[in-house]
């Protein structure tokens, strides 16, 4: 969007206090919150010595059928594929995934939904859940949790910014500062996500090594998607 200029460029009075790895350095967005993927699993199906904690647990047979995954995971598998890269080489990294495509993923459209079905009942594991999806389900009462592989946690963030081609600048301009500040941001963390401004935290993430999604990786985007869907074949 910024290469089509549809974005404009705007510093408002909060942008100063985001890390720059929240935020773009020209000023054409900042990361309202940190979306962190996650395998979770239903308690009733799963004990927690027996949820996954490493990549090499997912492939275990018994799971084979029973692991539910968003049939659109694309910063999932970026983030996953090149830390597999970087710690096993890229062979190894892409082996991964064709094993993990062969225990028969179970197709779902929208985290939300696999949430609610992993709950009930549905299938025991979810290879891709959001940690906001599972705590927002917990604080409901169902019977789920998230564990961590290999003590590190892919993430992306999830942006705020103004269209170039907006009828009103002005009162965007108002609103995107209001979602940056700290009053906007209690907003976001009441809803179990993780806001990126540092006087606004939310608690989960701080014990584990996170996995940024590199802005980088935005010019081959499509042959990541390319390439999941090569290797996954998800259902549509």
């Amino acid at each position: 969007m910024i290469k089509r200029k549809l974005l404009m460029r705007y510093q408002g009075v909060e942008n100063s206090l985001f890390p720059p790895e929240s935020k773009d350095p020209h000023g054409y967005w900042t990361g309202l919150y940190t979306s962190a993927w996650v395998p979770a699993h239903n308690t009733k199906m799963v004990s927690k010595d027996a949820a996954p904690k490493s990549y090499k647990d997912l492939l275990n047979p018994k799971w084979k059928g029973g692991i539910a995954m968003d049939n659109e995971p694309y910063n999932w598998f970026v983030v996953s594929l090149r830390y597999l890269e970087r710690r096993d080489g890229k062979e190894a990294a892409l082996d991964y995934m064709k094993k993990l495509a062969a225990q028969q993923m179970q197709w779902r459209k929208g985290h939300s939904l696999i949430g609610q079905l992993m709950a009930a009942g549905e299938f025991p594991l979810a290879a891709e859940l959001q940690v906001h999806t599972v705590e927002r389900a917990k604080a409901q009462g169902a019977p789920v949790e998230w564990s961590v592989l290999d003590g590190v946690i892919p993430i992306s963030k999830v942006a705020a910014a103004i269209t170039s081609t907006g009828a009103n600048v002005y009162t965007s301009a108002l609103f995107y500062d209001f979602l940056l500040s700290r009053p906007g941001m209690e907003t976001i963390r009441a809803s179990r996500r993780i806001p990126t401004r540092p006087d606004v935290t939310a608690p989960y993430l701080k014990p584990y090594k996170l996995l940024p999604f590199e802005q980088s990786v935005m010019d081959d985007f499509d042959k990541y998607v390319a390439l999941f869907r090569d290797t996954f074949k998800p259902a549509q």
